[in-house]
């Protein structure tokens, strides 16, 4: 992703289920500015969160929900902002 843009993230979980994310690393989650959210899948269980990405690096996250199996694991990469210098005259 672009550094320093907000992104969308969903997983797939049960119907109106609790669904924690937690990132280690720079980045956080763009409705608390924490690194752990914990929000709310809807009726057909996707669990959305929007995540501020970092100017570059990578962000490991750890996905789960109390009423599903496992966990999922995932890196968001950001890109450093490109700047545009604009040439001298």
């Amino acid at each position: 992703v672009a550094g320093g843009t907000t992104v969308s993230l969903s997983v797939l979980a049960t119907a109106n289920a609790p669904v924690s994310w937690m990132c280690w690393g720079e980045g956080m989650f763009a409705t608390n500015f924490q690194k752990a959210i914990t929000v709310t899948a809807d009726a057909s269980g996707l669990a959305t969160v929007s995540f501020q990405a970092p100017d570059g690096g990578k962000c490991p996250m750890i996905v789960a929900s109390p009423l599903c199996s496992g966990t999922v694991r995932l890196v968001v990469t950001a890109q450093p902002k490109t700047y545009l210098i604009p040439p001298t005259p």
